[in-house]
């Protein structure tokens, strides 16, 4: 399982990493969401499973590579902080060229030395 948590993420840290993590999917930039995983993070879909930051963000890098995506929006963002902090939402990927994405996405937060980190994406695609 995830290393223990270093301290207690508000409600505000875990809104803030859940909106970040928007941000940078929709700039496609792979290096600022490698900085808001732990090192041992993990993203779990219906099809598949990663287990550590570089094979997380790589199916990212995957992705941008095979569309240029042009949105990446999230709706009833609802968070809440604690040892291990949750955010859950609706999320709506647009491309260049082909439908857009829709689904669930909730984020697992911890303090992971001193900062709050994601330490799970899980991914439910409508």
């Amino acid at each position: 399982g995830p290393p223990a948590p270093g301290g207690s993420v508000s409600e505000a840290e875990v809104t803030r990493l859940a909106e970040s993590f928007a941000a940078a999917y929709a700039d496609e930039n792979a290096s600022r969401l490698s900085r808001l995983l732990t090192s041992d993070a993990q993203r779990v879909s219906p099809s598949n499973r990663q287990r550590g930051r570089r094979d997380v963000v790589d199916v990212y890098r995957n992705q941008f590579a095979a569309n240029r995506t042009t949105g990446f929006e999230l709706e009833d963002l609802q968070a809440e902080g604690g040892p291990v902090g949750r955010a859950t939402a609706r999320y709506r990927a647009s491309y260049d060229g082909r439908p857009d994405a829709t689904g669930t996405m909730t984020w697992n937060v911890i303090r992971d030395r001193g900062r709050p980190r994601i330490a799970l994406l899980a991914v439910r695609p409508d």
